[in-house]
């Protein structure tokens, strides 16, 4: 995201020297978890990690359907036979 100037790229695309991570991403969601785990409840944040788990899952599954609507199905090793009326995973036909 921060090569794509979505976040700021001198903050989110800081990669550190010698683990080639993205370190200073990795500090803040760690501080913010930490605050977050420090003043809730935990059944609220098993709740909040429920629902975060949901709407990656629901945002995913919108964009694949989005993205086979606006860019039709490519043959490949990862397509997927009689979509989308049967939009199963499964392997392609040999």
């Amino acid at each position: 995201m921060a090569r794509d100037g979505m976040v700021p790229p001198s903050f989110f695309g800081a990669v550190h020297e010698k683990y080639r991570t993205p370190w200073k991403a990795t500090i803040l969601t760690g501080v913010f978890v930490a605050i977050g785990a420090a003043f809730l409840p935990l059944r609220i944040l098993a709740d909040l990690t429920n629902i975060g788990t949901l709407f990656a899952f629901v945002v995913v599954c919108a964009a694949v359907l989005i993205m086979r609507r606006t860019h039709p199905p490519r043959s490949g090793p990862s397509a997927l036979p009689w979509a989308p009326s049967c939009p199963s995973p499964g392997s392609s036909p040999a």
